[in-house]
This record gives C-alpha cells, structure tokens and sequence, in this order.
C-alpha cells in the first residue's frame, strides 16, 4: 500500500513538471527576444555602438571553423560586406536555458538572397546558421558574452554546396 501511494506521488510530481517545464522553457525564450531584437535592429543599421551595449566588453565569436573573433573583429568583417536592402535575415530562437546569472540560447538565422553570378544568370542563394550564445546577466542585465556557431549550410538554387558543423 504505502509503495503504491509513493509512486502516485511520484507520477503526480513528474506530471506536473512534465506540464510546468516547457512554460519555464518559453519564458526563458520570452527573456530573449527583445535583446535579439535590438541586436538585430542594432547589426542592420551598422549602429555598432547600440550593438555593443547589448555584448560585454570581452565577447567572443567563434565561427564555424574554430577561429575566434572580437567583437572589433566582428564589426570591420561587418562594415566591409555590402548592405542589401531586399536581404532581410530571419531569426528564430530554437532553445533557451537560463542557469542564475549565465544562459544558454541556440538560435537559427536564415538568409535568402539572389546575387550575379559569373556567367549572366541569377542564382538564389540560402544561407543557414545555427548558433549556440552565452549570456550573462550583470547589473541585472543580460550581456551577450559569446556566439559559438554550430552548423553552417549554403544553397545555391535549392542544392548545397556547403555545409560544415561541429
């Protein structure tokens, strides 16, 4: 009798996290989306100062090949690509954690885009990027501190001609 009233506890608690834990999960995406947001705003209009204030002073981006990046770094790769008013990137936050002062959020960036190609012809191109951030909460707001990117895939015309993950 008592093993039969533990283990009904015991269902009942799982139960219940497995109905409260996806709620901590949303709010955890919830916390991010308007620091994505700025950022993103801040990384298209090249407002690199807006954009600093979002990242500690010490961020590091690591790109797909391991090779580590500044956030200096990161804004002369930025200010030398071209802008192009009909690439519109979208974003999505696929995971969030939040452990006290330091989270975890994996993030997807899609790009499409037709460019020149040598030959005459337009070819439509897409670009994926999934990415693993770091941020850490400090004087009670959250800085993001590093960007791990994790899977890279390009397309050309609907077939890849490039995809690299670790």
């Amino acid at each position: 009798m008592a093993f039969s009233r533990h283990f009904s506890l015991l269902a009942g608690a799982m139960a219940t996290v497995a109905i409260v834990a996806p709620a901590f999960a949303q709010d955890a995406k919830a916390v991010f989306e308007p620091r994505y947001a700025e950022l993103h705003k801040a990384s298209e209009a090249r407002d690199f100062a807006a954009a600093a204030k979002l990242m500690t002073p010490a961020y590091e981006m690591v790109d797909i090949r391991g090779d580590s990046h500044t956030m200096s770094e990161m804004q002369d790769m930025m200010g030398q690509m071209p802008q192009d008013p009909n690439m519109k990137p979208k974003y999505e936050i696929v995971s969030a954690t939040i452990s006290g002062t330091t989270a975890t959020v994996q993030n997807k960036m899609e790009m499409h885009m037709s460019r020149p190609m040598e030959d005459g012809t337009t070819a439509e191109l897409d670009v994926t990027v999934i990415s693993e951030d770091t941020w850490v909460q400090q004087g009670g707001v959250w800085l993001l501190n590093k960007t791990v990117q994790k899977d890279l895939s390009v397309s050309k015309d609907g077939e890849v001609v490039f995809h690299q993950a670790v």
